[in-house]
């Protein structure tokens, strides 16, 4: 496990601090406006019931007033949830940057990097966005198998009356791994819940696990490989996978690749600002910076059927036995 030195520990207590001392300050600014817009609106309607029609002729222009408090309150609580997102994002940057020197010594690490757009696009998980961007580039080798990770934000634009504005439909942290052997095809295993996404170019398939069928779509262009791929143990272990994550869980092999997208909205872990930084969060931030080798280790990628000796894959499938976290 990493470990955070008396300084590091100071400095995120202190930001923590900081940022929830903003919080509240705006959220309270945030009930503050909320308070006066219902005070007139509660204030009018007494006073209409004593004037009458008199009052009637201003009501259109406070009811807007209303809602002008309404939506800079709003703003003011969305703004709050920023600053415990910035809090978590600092953390795990910092756990990020130890764990990294730590598992993948001699990696490529750039912040404001992102992976290419084509690599995003060639499992087939997402329809192409109009506008993409993306962030925590990392690639390295571990235990023989290359890879990189890059964090990712896909949108669309939309056009009406008032202009174009952009909405996202994906986010999350996509990885990608060379794997030792070659497959002939694609196998793209995409969890269930209604997202924007490619499903049109591969034939549906189903195994005999029925939850897995129920939790998945399988789709791929070769039968054969799904299967090779797709044994009883492998089903087991990608539905443990799936379950350590907030977000959903898509898988695709793709010739001599493995591509994994968490589409969490960049959240796996989300820490309370109300609390200091305890051990239990740093385990957990520590388990996502990483994921690249849990991924090799867990679906044992750097041996067995998708490493060039195939006659060790059933031997190994029965040693992989450990769990994901």
């Amino acid at each position: 496990m990493v470990r955070l030195s008396k300084e590091e520990r100071e400095e995120l207590e202190k930001l923590r601090l900081s940022l929830l001392k903003r919080q509240r300050l705006v959220r309270i600014l945030s009930l503050v406006f909320l308070a006066i817009g219902i005070c007139l609106i509660v204030g009018f309607g007494i006073a209409a019931g004593i004037e009458g029609d008199s009052l009637l002729s201003a009501f259109g222009g406070l009811v807007w007033l209303f809602v002008g408090l309404l939506v800079i309150a709003l703003v003011l609580y969305f703004y709050g949830e920023t600053l415990s997102d910035s809090y978590s994002r600092r953390c795990q940057s910092l756990i990020d940057d130890k764990t990294v020197a730590l598992l993948f010594p001699g990696a490529v690490a750039k912040k404001d990097g992102a992976l290419d757009l084509r690599v995003v696009m060639a499992p087939g998980f997402f329809s192409a966005p109009d506008r993409y961007s993306g962030r925590d580039y990392l690639a390295s080798i571990y235990d023989g198998v290359p890879f990189e990770r890059a964090h990712y934000k896909l949108e669309e634009v939309h056009h009406d009356k008032n202009g174009s504005h952009y909405s996202t439909y994906a986010s999350g942290t996509m990885y990608r791994f060379e794997l030792r052997r070659r497959f002939d095809g694609t196998l793209r295993i995409i969890e269930n819940d209604g997202i924007k996404l490619n499903l049109t170019d591969l034939e549906a398939v189903e195994t005999e696990y029925i939850l897995f069928n129920k939790k998945f779509q399988i789709l791929t262009d070769n039968k054969e490989m799904a299967f090779l791929i797709l044994s009883p143990r492998a089903m087991e272990k990608i539905m443990e996978a799936e379950q350590s994550f907030r977000g959903r869980f898509h898988m695709a092999f793709v010739a001599d690749q493995l591509f994994i997208a968490i589409d969490d909205g960049l959240s796996s872990v989300k820490l309370d600002i109300r609390s200091p930084l305890g051990e239990k969060e740093m385990v957990e931030l520590e388990m996502v910076s990483a994921l690249p080798a849990k991924f090799i280790d867990f679906f044992g990628l750097s041996e067995g059927k998708f490493s060039f000796d195939e006659g060790k894959a059933e031997k190994e499938e029965t040693k992989n036995q450990n769990s994901f976290f």
